[in-house]
């Protein structure tokens, strides 16, 4: 198998920038795929295509709290089921029995929900990511 000769660059074009043109200029290298400002400054001069990354800052705030939210439905789900033993190891009473009549006869639908809940934060979450991609420029 031949090895491919590399090509070098030797020819150098030097350009004056501002500061502030500078500055954005490297800002937008950083947030291309490009490894180094050359490779950036070549892709632009020439009209290639640019893969830059792209953070939607909506979606960054909304995923840690997404996630904290789904971990605080897990807790409550754990205290409903304790709340509900607890009462049922208990002495009878009037009120314990009117009580755990009560949260038996809701448990199916607050776990739904909470369930319902913790699904759509996950599908967040997870298009959260997928939006968190590359796009072309």
């Amino acid at each position: 198998m031949r090895k491919r000769k590399k090509k070098y660059r030797t020819r150098q074009v030097n350009v004056m920038l501002t500061e502030g043109e500078y500055a954005a200029l490297t800002e937008k290298c950083g947030s291309s795929v490009c490894r180094t400002l050359s490779d950036y400054v070549r892709t632009r001069l020439f009209d290639d295509s640019i893969k830059i990354y792209y953070r939607n800052q909506s979606v960054d705030e909304l995923l840690p709290v997404a996630g904290r939210i789904g971990e605080d439905l897990g807790v409550m789900l754990r205290d409903w089921t304790r709340l509900v033993k607890n009462l049922r190891d208990r002495p009878v009473t009037q009120e314990i029995t009117q009580a755990l009549a009560f949260l038996l006869s809701e448990e199916f639908y607050v776990r739904q929900t909470v369930n319902e809940i913790k699904s759509m934060l996950l599908k967040t979450i997870e298009d959260g990511r997928k939006d968190q991609g590359m796009r072309g420029s």
